[in-house]
Order: structure tokens, then C-alpha cells, then sequence
């Protein structure tokens, strides 16, 4: 039968931690039938984005999608965003090829009162369209330490030094995963 379609599609997600993704898909699909004229008849594409901060309060982001068999890209995304707190600036360009000769470029921004009020073109479904696993960096579950792009050192949590202490008259042996209770045997004369 020569109207078979083979398609496979590969995607990759790395999350090590919130308001840090790293995405990659590669996709492929071999149409056997008569191509449209102009087009390949296949369907090769990698797309790669991510969302990662930066700096302290600066967050950036973007998206690629390119086509293999038509040797261009089909989308491509840049943004960032600062948080400051009580307030936080969203700006992102897309430049999105419409048709085979056409393409169009956007811009947005957007400040945002944090949970007061948004001004401006938002950029937020761009972002979540663009970079599966995004999360805003003003997201109130998200503790602002987690958007430094590397740990303090004062937040790197020691070892517990009191491992296999034992605390005097009670006979109780402490460790770090659990605690056991001991009883001496008592000789009466």
C-alpha cells in the first residue's frame, strides 16, 4: 500500500527545579503518498526550549522549532522576566513562519502589580505555549531562592552532627533516620 504513514515523535523533559526546564522533541513522519507541490513529503523537526534564571530576579526563556526537509525555522521565541517582588516585567519577541515565503515577527510586554493588575500585551500564553513545564517567575508557590541561579552557600544544609549521640540517663541512641530506645539489665542483690 503506498498511502502508509510512518510517524515517530522523541521529547525529552529535564525540571530540576521550579522555574527551571530544559525541553527537546525531535519528530518525523514519512508520508508515502504524492507530496503537495513544494512540500518535502516528510516531516523532520527538532524543537528545543527552556525557561532558566539568569541572574537574581532575571529570568529568561526561549523556544526553536525548526524544520529539517524544509531547511528554516518555523518558530522561534525569545523572552525574559524581572521580579521584583511586588511587581514584575514580561517582555518576549516570536518570529513565526505563516507560510512558505512569509513570516511574521511579535512583541510583547507587560508589567504586572503582583496580584493587583497586568498592563501591557501579555506574553504569559506565549510562554506557556512555547516552553512546556514554564512557570512565572512572580508564581507565589515558588520561593524566590529557587529563581537564584545557584544556591548560597548558607542555604546548602549541613550534615546532622549528632549522629549516634546518646543522651545521658535515658539510654536513648539518637540517628538521623530513626530513633531507638535501649534498656540496660538491672542486677538486684
Amino acid at each position: 500500500d503506498s498511502s502508509q504513514t510512518e510517524p515517530f515523535n522523541l521529547a525529552l523533559r529535564w525540571t530540576p527545579g521550579p522555574g527551571r526546564v530544559l525541553n527537546g522533541s525531535y519528530r518525523f513522519n514519512r508520508n508515502n503518498e504524492d507530496p503537495l507541490p513544494g512540500s518535502a513529503g516528510e516531516l523532520k523537526q527538532f524543537d528545543v526550549s527552556g525557561q532558566w534564571p539568569v541572574a537574581p530576579r532575571w529570568t529568561m526563556l526561549g523556544r526553536w522549532n525548526y524544520s529539517l526537509a524544509d531547511r528554516k525555522t518555523l518558530e522561534a521565541v525569545v523572552g525574559v522576566e524581572y521580579n521584583a517582588d511586588c511587581w514584575s516585567l514580561r517582555v518576549a519577541a516570536q518570529r513565526l513562519t505563516t507560510t512558505s515565503e512569509t513570516t511574521t515577527t511579535s512583541v510583547y510586554a507587560q508589567i504586572e502589580l503582583n496580584g493587583l493588575a497586568r498592563f501591557g500585551t501579555s506574553p504569559l500564553d506565549l510562554m506557556r505555549r512555547s516552553v512546556p513545564g514554564y512557570q512565572q517567575s512572580n508564581d507565589p508557590t515558588i520561593s524566590s531562592k529557587f529563581l537564584s541561579p545557584t544556591k548560597a552557600l548558607s542555604e546548602t544544609r549541613l550534615p546532622d552532627r549528632r549522629l549516634h549521640q546518646k543522651t545521658p540517663r535515658t539510654g536513648i541512641s539518637r540517628n538521623s533516620t530513626k530513633t531507638t530506645l535501649r534498656f540496660a539489665n538491672a542486677a538486684t542483690v
